[in-house]
């Protein structure tokens, strides 16, 4: 992902990261990206991942898609193609962990980068 910085009034985003928090879209995708951060191994299903982070699953199936969609999650069905249990997983790609890592540092690096990450959300 890009490095090339987004000007932001309180906070100066990469394009990596602002494509990221576009896909989440919402509060609970960025949660969704800090548990993937915290534990890059987690795999789960949507209804899983809303008890982990404590938000709606349907919040959470969005966030998951649009994550899904730029490859930053992949999924695949447990019990073949008429299941209805997804699983989903973080991408093995290298720079998509690393902008992850990135997302987490500047989430614990203080109230007003959290303030600005949260304002940065497209929801």
């Amino acid at each position: 992902m890009a490095m090339e910085l987004i000007a932001s009034p309180t906070l100066a985003l990469d394009t990596g990261l602002s494509r990221l928090l576009a896909a989440a879209g919402s509060r609970a995708g960025l949660n969704l990206l800090l548990l993937f951060g915290h534990d890059p191994m987690t795999l789960d299903t949507a209804e899983g991942f809303a008890s982990r982070v404590q938000f709606p699953v349907a919040e959470v199936s969005d966030a998951l898609a649009g994550l899904q969609q730029i490859g930053v999650v992949q999924s695949c069905r447990r019990d073949g193609r008429t299941s209805k249990h997804v699983s989903y997983w973080l991408s093995e790609d290298a720079k998509v962990y690393e902008t992850i890592r990135e997302l987490g540092l500047l989430y614990l690096s203080g109230p007003a980068a959290r303030h600005a990450l949260l304002a940065a959300l497209p929801v």
